[in-house]
């Protein structure tokens, strides 16, 4: 939305030029919620709330279009698929998302929020690092089938796989430096069709987050030596082979990656001031980082990439004060994102409804950010 106010000089794309994001996809979880606008496709639900970004998207624009003659600039209201695989912001800048100015101008401006299982009504927002790497892979264990009378005469990778997977919780208890932040879940574990059958191979996936890339770096080379070691014990004639067997065994493969999030200054503190100001004491200016990942941050690679546009990213809470107050207030005893019965609040008559303050926050950044007409002695508060 191209907005010149009441200026006769018409600028192809007036700035400031300020991108909102949501991303849009949904997971592969049954939904188990009960609510009466649950997904009606079996095996796929929003279970990370992405829905709840499309609709404090739409309520944004729909909002600041509504008082355009109070502001100039340009918004662009980006839907971003794909964040849960990692790959939906990077295909579309390469897609060539800022390549035709007339269509999509580079943004000066990246913002974007994201709903949580905190109270609903809060906002929170992480100077620094604000999301963790995540890495995550396909691990493959290749032994020598046969029947399950005879494992003698077997390789059964369903053992080798069982055995790494018990090692690998030693990656964050003996790895992980206590003042750092990593984690590893083993998420998906594949082998065999029938119990009289020792399969030929066996493979894992395997997610990790950490706060740094020389952590992830380390967490993935220690990742990797267990399970090779384990290979190595499992299979004689591997014994004596240093490294590279032919044919690779294990064969790792990366599935996922995202980089780390780090909402730095001054961007930073000047959403926290405006946050400060809509939300008051409902609004935390110092939260702790979150080992959730994220790919909105790619959205703020320039065309040639060589240069990061300023970006913002917050949290905003989805649990009503019933559900929270039967929790005792804690946050580790409500549905969280991609549960099967995560179901953020929707009461739009309540002030403290996730759609409000979503928008809100939206909002509140865009114009903080806008020049502002008519508007000069009004608080951005009371304008959203």
């Amino acid at each position: 939305m191209r907005n010149w106010g009441q200026s006769t000089l018409k600028a192809r794309n007036p700035e400031p030029i300020i991108l909102l994001r949501a991303d849009t996809d949904a997971l592969p979880v049954q939904e188990n919620t009960g609510a009466p606008y649950h997904s009606v496709h079996d095996g796929v639900m929003h279970a990370c709330g992405h829905d709840m970004h499309i609709t404090t998207l739409l309520a944004a624009v729909r909002l600041l279009a509504d008082i355009r003659d109070h502001w100039t600039g340009t918004l662009i209201a980006c839907f971003q698929p794909c964040e849960e695989t990692g790959t939906g912001a990077q295909a579309m800048v390469d897609g060539g998302l800022y390549a035709d100015p007339d269509k999509v101008p580079t943004p000066q401006f990246v913002f974007g929020g994201h709903i949580s299982p905190e109270l609903a009504g809060t906002v929170s927002l992480t100077h620094g690092t604000a999301y963790a790497r995540s890495d995550s892979w396909k691990a493959t264990f290749k032994g020598r089938g046969g029947h399950a009378s005879r494992p003698e005469a077997c390789i059964d990778p369903v053992v080798m796989a069982a055995f790494a997977i018990t090692r690998l919780q030693t990656v964050v208890s003996r790895v992980v430096p206590s003042t750092s932040l990593g984690v590893l879940t083993v998420g998906e574990i594949h082998a065999g069709k029938k119990s009289n059958i020792i399969p030929n191979d066996a493979y894992i996936t395997i997610n990790m987050r950490a706060d740094s890339d020389d952590l992830a770096g380390k967490m993935e080379a220690e990742m990797k030596n267990i399970i090779e070691a384990e290979v190595k014990a499992s299979i004689p004639e591997y014994r004596e082979i240093e490294d590279n067997p032919t044919p690779p065994n294990p064969e790792f493969e990366r599935l996922l990656y995202a980089p780390l999030l780090e909402n730095k200054e001054p961007t930073a503190t000047d959403i926290a001031s405006v946050f400060q100001s809509v939300f008051g004491e409902d609004f935390n200016g110092f939260a702790s980082i979150v080992p959730s990942s994220e790919d909105f941050q790619v959205l703020a690679l320039c065309n040639d990439k060589t240069k990061e546009i300023p970006y913002c990213y917050w949290r905003y809470g989805g649990t009503s004060l019933e559900k929270w107050e039967e929790a005792g207030g804690d946050v580790n005893l409500v549905p969280s994102n991609h549960s099967d019965n995560f179901l953020p609040q929707n009461d739009p008559e309540a002030d403290n409804d996730p759609l409000k303050s979503g928008t809100k926050a939206m909002c509140a950044a865009a114009l903080s950010k806008f020049n502002l007409v008519g508007l000069e002695n009004i608080e951005i508060s009371s304008t959203v």
